[in-house]
């Protein structure tokens, strides 16, 4: 079964490409709309098509994640299943502990004084 995009995603999205079109062409009819900040004006523009991508995913609702109230109101916490421990067998753990240390000779040895 496959994961659905979610809706926050396909929201911030399209705003990202919606506030990048209409800042493309606000910065044609007025191209010094970020002089005053010098060398700081590329940021600028990708800090706010960045705010209205973040603000959009955020006002967004995303149902299949959201936890519903019990009919007392409260909301229970579930947990994620455990991972399965993996298993190695008891022969290849023994020689692991049996091998001998590696020994690491230095690569650079300082000349002798």
């Amino acid at each position: 079964m496959a994961t659905p995009i979610s809706p926050k995603v396909t929201a911030s999205t399209l705003a990202g490409v919606v506030a990048s079109l209409l800042l493309a062409v606000v910065t044609l009819i007025t191209p010094d709309l970020f002089e005053g900040l010098g060398k700081w004006s590329n940021l600028a523009y990708g800090l706010t098509i960045a705010l209205v991508m973040a603000v959009a995913g955020y006002l967004k609702g995303d149902p299949l994640r959201e936890t519903p109230p019990n009919p007392d109101g409260s909301y229970t916490v579930t947990s994620l299943p455990e991972a399965p421990a993996t298993k190695f067998p008891a022969a290849a753990v023994e020689a692991a502990l049996a091998a001998e240390p590696a020994t690491v000779t230095p690569v650079y040895t300082p000349p002798a004084a």
